[in-house]
């Protein structure tokens, strides 16, 4: 039997039409292989289809990679919280509407 290793996940929760996305993970070996991409492909069609309306998450702004991601998917910015993460650096709020 073959075994095959987490590379990634992605957590998220859903509220009658709004969907937030809490956590979305690759491990460093495999990133820019583009598991982050296909990851968020199967959460917004996985939220698609139970009719979500509206995408929220927040996001590192130091991490240019996963907000260019999410641009990518059509998530605007839409505000900033200073001093977010550990006191230091500031979060991205994000949403997607459809």
């Amino acid at each position: 039997m073959s075994s095959h290793p987490v590379v990634g996940f992605i957590c998220f929760r859903n509220i009658e039409d709004e969907s937030e996305l809490l956590n979305i993970c690759v491990h460093p070996h495999y990133r820019q292989s583009g598991i982050g991409k296909k990851l968020m492909q199967f959460y917004t069609g996985f939220c698609i289809k139970k009719k979500i309306k509206a995408f929220y998450l927040e996001v590192n702004a130091s991490n240019r990679s996963a907000v260019h991601l999410y641009q990518s998917f059509s998530y605007q910015q839409l505000g900033i919280r200073k001093k977010f993460y550990q006191g230091k650096s500031d979060a991205f709020l994000m949403a997607r509407k459809v």
